[in-house]
């Protein structure tokens, strides 16, 4: 550095007017931590230095000397900025790093861009994963204070602290809001690596079935800027889920998407040509499949609802908005074959009408948003309902909508407009419910799941309980959300082998059996021939809750001594006469 400056405290450059030089001598308390943004404290308070070379260049308790230009960044006042230069150099003393000082969860807005410690903060939110460039709720009694968790530290995708804890970290300014920024694992205690569920089956013998949102894929309008790179990560997300069948939504260029599939070893791919009106065909957004060769045989695909009309009472009677005005559900039908065992699959392959978030639509079109997507939900489920009674259906894509209630901005209701999949628990069950209920993200910038599964009764008994869970693609690749996608891939794991478990060997007659009434309040009435039976009564998850023997009288008390005590849910029923099987789902409610 030059000679001749005049070096001021850090407390005297805060002063400093935005765009003239400050000179100041400092202890460095973070470095890259936050990427570019590193920070430096002296004895009368702390500031950021903006500069990726400095923030890479020296390590924590480094004495530096400092020479740049003040600026400001949502009111947070630091030297440097994306226009200009930040001189630096290191004294050749030894390192000692800061240590912080405990303060009070009040005071935190006298400590601006220092290191600090404060004791027994507690999150509001203690569900899922600590995301990227995520501010949390904390508190410390009735005080609050907004911890942000930046991108780039080795917190992200850790779960949260269950209970109050002791947090270090910089103290930093987002506009009018101060947050504290722990800066590694060592800052924020009682955090542990997020566990994906482990379903207890190998790959040979499970079916894993993933829908993602890719985010304007290919578009070099929307989405992502760089195209090149975005095409590079969707390739490692896919690599890393490893699944059977991909349902892709906002792909958005039809070229690479063929070309990408032509390269894949071992998947082949096709999209719906069923887009929104309007605009380059080749540039909209469309649903997409890509399955891997031997465990997946195409039998069929093709738009559903072309013929959907006249569609009366459309909202705001504009039934040329219907699906998006024209980017209808996509049917595969597959026949899949896992170790041996083959199912006819359908999968019904969706990207439901959005809705717009925030000021830039009124609240009036924020409701026909709304409706249109309710009307469009509840046509496809009545065309399910008739034209696929008995048949294996599997609903998955982007739903924009969450199944406890909805995410849109409106006041007139609070109920999903999936409502009528919700209802219909005889028929339907909505296995990524439960993500939704451990608070899990789907959509990077909202609290909410709006990418789901939905299976048929038919294959509720194939489903692995607690095989849900969201691809953490940002544990991988670095700034995710802006060079990836918004949404995180959500999967879910079948076990087809439970056919054979259930009675299904085709060694075996089917035995003519019923039970009465179904759905039931816990008392039923079992009709089968026979004298003496082999018998069990499961649950969803396919574990068996009775297995016994005995003759009609015993069988019949038993499970109904069992079932009356059942919370409410799904159930099967098998029993075995001689050669005989059957199976029947009971429904408690």
């Amino acid at each position: 550095m030059g000679q001749g400056q005049t070096y001021i405290t850090i407390a005297q450059a805060r002063k400093v007017a935005v765009g003239k030089a400050a000179y100041v001598i400092g202890r460095v308390t973070a470095t890259n931590q936050f990427g570019s943004m590193a920070y430096i404290q002296d004895a009368t308070g702390g500031i950021p230095v903006f500069n990726t070379a400095f923030a890479n260049g020296v390590s924590i308790g480094d004495s530096v000397k400092v020479a740049g230009l003040i600026a400001s960044f949502s009111s947070q006042i630091q030297i440097g900025s994306t226009s200009s230069i930040v001189d630096y150099t290191k004294i050749n003393v030894p390192a000692k790093a800061v240590t912080p000082k405990v303060i009070s969860i009040t005071d935190a807005k006298n400590y601006e861009g220092q290191l600090v410690t404060i004791k027994d903060l507690d999150f509001d939110d203690k569900k899922f994963v600590l995301l990227p460039n995520a501010n949390y709720a904390t508190k410390n009694g009735t005080n609050t204070l907004e911890v942000k968790i930046n991108a780039t530290t080795n917190l992200i995708g850790r779960t949260k602290p269950q209970s109050a804890v002791t947090i270090t970290g910089i103290v930093g300014l987002n506009n009018t809001t101060y947050q504290l920024q722990p800066r590694f694992t060592d800052d924020l205690p009682n955090t542990e690596v997020y566990k994906k569920p482990q379903t207890g089956l190998t790959a040979e013998k499970s079916f894993k079935l993933a829908t993602w949102n890719t985010n304007w894929l290919g578009n070099t309008a929307n989405g992502p800027t760089g195209e090149l790179l975005q095409q590079k990560n969707f390739q490692q997300v896919l690599d890393s889920l490893k699944a059977d069948i991909f349902v892709l939504e906002e792909v958005s260029n039809v070229k690479f998407f063929k070309d990408f599939i032509s390269k894949y070893t071992n998947y082949k791919g096709f999209c719906s040509s069923a887009v929104s009106a309007g605009g380059v065909a080749d540039d909209a957004q469309r649903v997409c499949f890509v399955y891997k060769k031997g465990v997946v045989d195409s039998v069929s695909a093709r738009s559903l609802l072309t013929k959907a009309t006249p569609l009366p009472n459309y909202p705001d009677n504009k039934p040329s908005n219907f699906w998006s005005s024209g980017r209808l559900p996509y049917l595969f039908v597959a026949d899949v074959n896992i170790n041996g065992v083959k199912k006819r699959l359908n999968f019904v392959g969706i990207h439901a009408r959005t809705n717009t978030i925030g000021t830039t639509a009124t609240t009036a079109e924020k409701e026909l948003q709304y409706a249109q997507r309710k009307y469009d939900i509840g046509v496809l489920k009545d065309t399910l309902d008739a034209q696929f009674p008995t048949a294996n259906v599997i609903l998955i894509g982007d739903y924009n909508d969450d199944v406890d209630e909805t995410v849109s901005e409106i006041t007139s209701t609070k109920e999903s407009s999936y409502k009528k999949f919700i209802d219909d628990t005889k028929n339907y069950q909505i296995v990524t419910k439960s993500l939704t209920d451990n608070g899990v993200r789907s959509y990077l910038s909202q609290n909410n799941v709006t990418d789901h599964i939905t299976v048929s009764d038919e294959l509720v008994n194939n489903y692995v309980a607690n095989s849900v869970s969201t691809e953490l693609g940002f544990m991988y690749i670095a700034n995710y959300s802006a060079t990836t996608s918004d949404h995180l891939p959500v999967y879910a794991t079948f076990n087809f082998e439970r056919d054979r478990v259930l009675g299904f060997e085709p060694k075996f007659e089917e035995l003519a059996m019923n039970v009465y009434p179904n759905p039931t309040k816990g008392s039923i009435t079992i009709e089968v021939e026979g004298n003496t039976f082999d018998y069990s009564l499961m649950n969803f998850s396919g574990n068996n809750l009775i297995e016994s023997s005995g003759n009609f009288s015993e069988m019949n008390q038993s499970i109904n001594e069992k079932l009356s005590i059942l919370p409410l849910g799904m159930y099967f029923l098998r029993i075995q006469a001689g050669e005989k099987h059957g199976v029947l789902k009971i429904v408690k409610e």
